[in-house]
């Protein structure tokens, strides 16, 4: 059995590429972790539960709204 070490699981912020842009959101998410006083880990769960959340509710209005539009007509 393989065993999972924490590193392959690690959400790394080092940008792929040096673009002054990559950059600059590196250092806005440092400067929230140590604001928030929270882990990189935290942050990175809450952005991703935000980000699911918002988009299961924009999902949900477009089929349910679509459907309320048809049955109307």
């Amino acid at each position: 059995m393989n065993r999972i070490t924490p590193e392959l699981h690690t959400f790394k912020w080092s940008p792929k590429t040096k673009s002054k842009e990559d950059l600059e959101l590196v250092k806005v998410l440092e400067e929230l972790v140590k604001d928030q006083n929270i882990t990189k880990t935290q942050l990175t769960r809450k952005a991703l539960n935000d980000f699911v959340k918002k988009n299961e509710k924009m999902y949900s209005d477009v089929l349910y709204g679509s459907k309320k539009l048809n049955q109307s007509l």
